[in-house]
């Protein structure tokens, strides 16, 4: 009894054996290390692996969340650029076009204006009747020009009664002159009237006036055809032939009107009644030459 107390004392007194443990310790870390190195190639592919898919995902995440504002305010900047350049190329084509119809414009003055001219070969004009082109920029209500405004007035030298003509023939004459514009009412309206001479006979003459007796068969509200008489009743004239002005009053002879629609003698009244087909288009008139008045005095 008295020896099994001593041998207890005996080991509770005994120091403990660090060389072991440590012997211990080196084992288990060698073993961890050896194990390690076995399996080390198929686990860190595994877990290399495992992870690279949620880490690239992860990380293709943060780098769209980098580059998507970079990039929306490049596609931004982009779009402002092109909607500028479309703007600028709308702007250059609208530009271009009415450069073009400007220039066609010009095109069909230019072409207007030389039938205009040549148009003057009935009228020979020397230096002091000279003539001035204008065009329309206004009318009266209604299909047909009985009166109309043109872009030329007093200080074009445009003066009252002075005769207004385009590429086809007589038109009117100017009623009331401004310092930029003139009034002019045409041959279809009711305060105008005109001499006029059978072309083919220029000595049978008459007048077209709306202020004259007609007779019932000759009546016609249009506005295409005016009316007249001859002063002989016994004038050959027939449908077809063309009248040009007379001479008599204000316009100058030799100016062309229109063409004979119909005749009609009066035995009555012993007058021959003509129906006259306009050679002016009075639904359409755009360029005019204005001529100065004959001095009648």
């Amino acid at each position: 009894m008295i020896f099994l107390k001593y041998q207890r004392k005996r080991i509770l007194k005994r120091k403990p054996n660090y060389k072991i443990i440590a012997t211990f310790f080196v084992a288990i870390i060698l073993v961890i290390v050896t194990i390690t190195s076995l399996v080390k190639g198929s686990f860190s592919s595994n877990v290399t692996g495992s992870l690279k898919q949620p880490l690239y995902a992860v990380g293709g995440g943060i780098n769209r969340i980098k580059r998507t504002p970079a990039k929306f305010f490049s596609d931004l900047a982009n779009f402002m650029k092109n909607a500028d350049r479309v703007e600028k190329l709308e702007r250059e084509n609208s530009e271009l076009k009415r450069d073009l119809l400007k220039m066609q414009k010009e095109k069909n003055t230019q072409a207007s204006l030389l039938e205009l001219q040549n148009s003057l070969n009935y009228y020979k004009l020397d230096d002091e009747n000279r003539y001035i082109t204008a065009g329309t920029v206004a009318k009266n209500d209604g299909l047909y020009y009985e009166s109309f405004v043109i872009s030329a007035g007093k200080n074009a030298g445009v003066v009252k009664d002075s005769v207004v003509i385009n590429e086809k023939g007589v038109i009117g004459i100017v009623y009331e002159v401004d310092q930029k514009y003139s009034k002019v009412i045409t041959l279809i309206d009711s305060k105008t009237s005109v001499g006029f001479s059978l072309n083919k006979n220029p000595n049978d003459k008459g007048v077209i006036s709306h202020n004259i007796s007609l007779p019932e068969k000759l009546k016609s509200n249009s506005k295409e055809f005016l009316v007249g008489y001859l002063f002989n009743s016994e004038a050959d004239v027939i449908q077809g032939d063309s009248i040009s002005t007379s001479g008599l009053g204000i316009y100058p002879g030799g100016l062309p009107i229109g063409e004979v629609d119909e005749v009609r003698y009066d035995k009555n009244k012993s007058i021959k009644y003509i129906k006259i087909r306009p050679f002016v288009d009075y639904s359409m008139i755009d360029d005019v030459i204005v001529i100065p008045p004959r001095n009648l005095r």
